[in-house]
């Protein structure tokens, strides 16, 4: 956990130049990409939306079972009974803080400087995985995902993406939701990502920000038809979140310390 001194916050809620505006409007190497945000407060999937009818196999890591350290390698099937398998590499788990957590409970994975970790994902399912949802938390301007096919990046998202939906702070999504709450500063929520024009098999999480962490919980994975949320328009192609995240970081003039381990 975090010294009492340490704190961690956006400047000026990440305060865009015109160059990263400009990148912002890059579209996706995959356009057929369809991203969403759940309602503010809400930490897991909508299952009912995603998978109407039941109609798709669907399972989520949660982390809880999960021992406390950093650099894990691990397999899960997200509870799916084997059809969906997992293997996460160099990944920290914590358990619940103000940073991360959903209800507050459990444990979380996260991302620091230099310390990216990967998820690759494999299933009996003949079409393959086509969505991965997650309670992203205490979002920073170096959070990034990236989705890979065959070694191929296929898509990537960043913090600046969520915020041209969401706007700065302060917003409905912004401070933890979980009581007692804390980290007004800081945007919390459920995302989606709907691969609608293929399938992925690699997701990789990044930190680019000094003395910051990309939380998560919740990682929820499938192959469906259905969809949820609200969605986000504009997504940064592969190479531009790299650019993106330089343009911010040069704006910064507070930043969010690292947990103590």
């Amino acid at each position: 956990m975090m010294n009492s001194g340490m704190t961690k916050r956006l400047s000026c809620a990440m305060t865009l130049s015109a160059a990263a505006l400009a990148l912002v409007g890059a579209r996706p190497a995959n356009a057929a990409f369809l991203v969403t945000l759940e309602p503010p407060g809400v930490q897991t999937p909508n299952v009912a939306s995603i998978c109407p009818g039941g109609t798709c196999q669907i399972g989520t890591e949660t982390f809880d079972s999960r021992s406390t350290a950093a650099g894990q390698t691990f397999t899960t099937d997200f509870g799916t009974h084997g059809v969906i398998t997992g293997t996460y590499k160099n990944v920290e788990i914590k358990p619940a803080d103000v940073y991360g957590g959903a209800s507050s409970t459990g444990n979380y994975a996260v991302a620091y400087p230099g310390s990216a970790y990967s998820l690759d994902l494999a299933t009996t399912v003949p079409t393959g995985i086509n969505y991965f949802g997650y309670w992203w938390s205490s979002l920073d301007g170096g959070n990034s995902v990236a989705f890979y096919n065959g070694g191929t990046e296929v898509y990537s998202f960043t913090a600046t993406d969520f915020l041209n939906l969401t706007g700065h702070c302060p917003n409905p999504y912004c401070a933890n939701p979980n009581p007692p709450g804390g980290d007004p500063t800081q945007p919390y929520a459920f995302v989606n990502f709907f691969d609608n024009g293929g399938t992925f098999d690699r997701i990789i999480f990044s930190e680019n920000f000094p003395d910051a962490g990309y939380e998560s919980d919740n990682h929820t994975v499938r192959f469906a038809i259905g969809t949820s949320g609200t969605q986000i328009d504009a997504v940064a192609e592969p190479g531009s979140a790299a650019l993106i995240g330089a343009a911010l970081l040069s704006l910064v003039v507070s930043r969010r310390r690292l947990s103590v381990h």
